[in-house]
C-alpha cells in the first residue's frame, strides 16, 4: 500500500478553501445590495405616504414599539405632531425594512411640516418624480 499523497490532499484542501471563501463572498455581496435597495424603497415610500398624509392634513410621526399589525395612534402628541406605533413585524427582513420607512416617513413629515407654507403651495404639482419618489421643496422641480 501507498501513502497518499499529501501534495494532492493539500491541494485538495486549498481548492474546497478558495472556493467556500468565494461563495461567502459573494453572499456578502447579495445582502449588501438586497439592503441597498430596500432601504432606498422604504425610505422612499415612507417619505410618499408621508406627503400624501401631510396633503390630507395628517400631522404625526411613527415610533416603533413592539409588534404591531396596524398602525395605531399612542395618545400622545409631539409638539405639532401626534405619536403613533407604526405597523412592525420583528423577524429580519421586516424589521429592517420597517425601521427605514419610519426613518423616511418621518423625515419627510418634519422637513414638510417645518416648510408648510412652501410645501402646501405646491399641492397642485405631481407628488412624484419619475424614480417614484416624493420631490421635496429643496429639491426644486
Amino acid at each position: 500500500m501507498h501513502a497518499p499523497n499529501n501534495k494532492a490532499i493539500i491541494t485538495f484542501l486549498v481548492v474546497l478553501l478558495l472556493i467556500s471563501i468565494g461563495f461567502s463572498a459573494y453572499e456578502r455581496w447579495q445582502s449588501y445590495w438586497w439592503k441597498e435597495e430596500v432601504s432606498m424603497l422604504a425610505f422612499c415610500y415612507g417619505g410618499t405616504r408621508a406627503e400624501l398624509d401631510f396633503r390630507e392634513g395628517k400631522i404625526r410621526l411613527f415610533v416603533i414599539s413592539g409588534e404591531r399589525k396596524n398602525d395605531i395612534y399612542s395618545g400622545t402628541n409631539e409638539g405639532p405632531f401626534q405619536v403613533w406605533f407604526s405597523q412592525y413585524y420583528p423577524d429580519r427582513f421586516s424589521r429592517y425594512a420597517g425601521e427605514r420607512l419610519v426613518d423616511g416617513y418621518n423625515n419627510h413629515m418634519d422637513f414638510m411640516q417645518s416648510r408648510a407654507p412652501e410645501a402646501v403651495s405646491g399641492t397642485n404639482r405631481p407628488p412624484n418624480n419619475a424614480r417614484g419618489c416624493v420631490k421635496t421643496p429643496a429639491q426644486g422641480e
